[in-house]
């Protein structure tokens, strides 16, 4: 599966929206987000294996990978990620610069948001 950026930055500003103490399911976050729960949830592993979300998982016997019980925080680097790309001018030059890179190109993002905010 790919790693859509609009999906990783979607997810994390409704992470971010919702109450101290209180979690997201990957149904809620469907219901709040334009993705299919397949891409959330993928967006979310893929999140809390870079450091920026804390999730709960659990051992599904049909999968391979964890399911998520739930989606709690983000966690401090996720809150700095968010702010280097909550601008939506940052986050349109980080996604231009990248679209040469192809389909991997949201592997490279996380270090490409400062130089787009270098160039603002």
């Amino acid at each position: 599966m790919r790693l859509d950026i609009d999906c990783v930055r979607d997810v994390l500003m409704a992470v971010e929206q919702k109450g101290f103490g209180q979690s997201y399911t990957i149904s809620n976050l469907h219901d709040l987000l334009d993705y299919s729960s397949d891409q959330i949830e993928y967006t979310c592993l893929k999140l809390s294996e870079a450091g920026y979300l804390d999730i709960t998982t659990v051992q599904m016997t049909q999968k391979t990978t964890p399911g998520i019980y739930s989606v709690n925080e983000l966690t401090f680097q996720g809150h700095e990620f968010l702010s280097n790309i909550s601008s939506q001018k940052v986050f349109d030059k980080t996604k231009k610069i990248c679209q040469g890179l192809g389909s991997g190109y949201a592997t490279v993002v996380m270090s490409l948001e400062l130089m787009a905010l270098e160039k603002i």
